[in-house]
């Protein structure tokens, strides 16, 4: 699995700051693995968020995907890149 992180600033009307935290994550395997995830990211649909601890770290976050990305390796292997975004209680 490779992990990539961006750190964003959002400046909202109200003048709360706050740093969004996005994953890049990628993950190979067999094509039925590959296809679990992407059931799992379309019964989500981009909304319903899920728990995930990022690595080295040791507590659960609310994350969301709105975007993935697979790619065919072979004919028995494929990759999914997706993009995690982390959910805030304002």
């Amino acid at each position: 699995m490779g992990i990539s992180s961006l750190f964003t600033l959002n400046v909202f009307w109200d003048g709360i700051n706050i740093i969004d935290r996005l994953y890049t994550l990628s993950w190979t395997g067999t094509t039925a693995q590959i296809n679990g995830f992407v059931d799992y990211f379309e019964r989500k649909g981009g909304r319903k968020s899920f728990n995930w601890t990022p690595v080295g770290e040791t507590t659960s976050y609310k994350w969301t995907c709105k975007e993935w990305f697979v790619s065919i390796i072979s004919k028995t292997v494929s990759q999914i890149t997706a993009t995690l975004r982390q959910e805030r209680d304002l």
